[in-house]
């Protein structure tokens, strides 16, 4: 049952939607100041977005957009969800940006960082082989270095300082306690500003 309130200008059903003001509430009966949609519960909060497929490479997808206007153009990032057809509904997670200047949407192929459902993780990489995979058509040119993954230690200038990566292992089946067994870590020589004479420890 859809009603008017007159005196809120607001349209509001029984089973717990109301629209006032260009924004829409759902279980509540307002939404929440700046929220154009805004679903309450007093349990798990759950928004369902999903397409009948089950088959590999159908997908889900949530766009954004920032361009006021542009008709169904314009939305440069998305979350999609993919089906890699294995059945029960079992899927990777992609977040894609699409960095062109024109009206074209984002797209699957626009996917930058991918969650695999065993887990995996690809940066520029959909199809991660291991917990952690970064892909880069273009590194970043340093003088003879070329790297695609920058550690920054932003603590205040002094030796000693320099971003690292520890390794670490279990050293007790009592309890999920961890030590660091091994590491590497970019050292900084001295305390003078404008000075990048370094080190790696190792």
């Amino acid at each position: 049952k859809l009603i008017w309130d007159d005196s809120e200008e607001a349209f509001s059903m029984s089973k717990g939607l109301r629209v006032t003001a260009g924004s829409v509430a759902i279980g509540s009966t307002s939404a929440m100041v700046g929220a154009d949609l805004d679903i309450y519960s007093t349990s798990a909060t759950m928004l369902n977005i999903w397409t009948n497929s089950d088959a590999a490479g159908a997908y889900s997808v949530l766009r954004l957009k920032t361009v006021s206007g542009g008709g169904g153009g314009y939305a440069k990032a998305g979350i999609f969800f993919e089906g890699d057809g294995a059945g029960g509904g079992r899927g990777d997670l992609h977040l894609a940006v699409n960095g062109t200047a024109d009206g074209s949407n984002v797209a699957l192929a626009d996917a930058r960082l991918t969650i695999r459902q065993d887990g995996n993780v690809g940066i520029g990489d959909t199809a991660p082989a291991s917990k952690v995979h970064i892909k880069d058509d273009a590194p970043v040119t340093s003088g003879a270095l070329r790297y695609s993954l920058g550690i920054t230690d932003n603590a205040t200038v002094a030796a000693g300082r320099g971003g690292g990566i520890d390794f670490l292992a279990r050293y007790s089946d009592t309890g999920p306690t961890y030590s660091g067994y091994a590491g590497i870590q970019g050292y900084r020589e001295n305390a003078t500003n404008n000075n990048s004479a370094g080190a790696l420890i190792l």
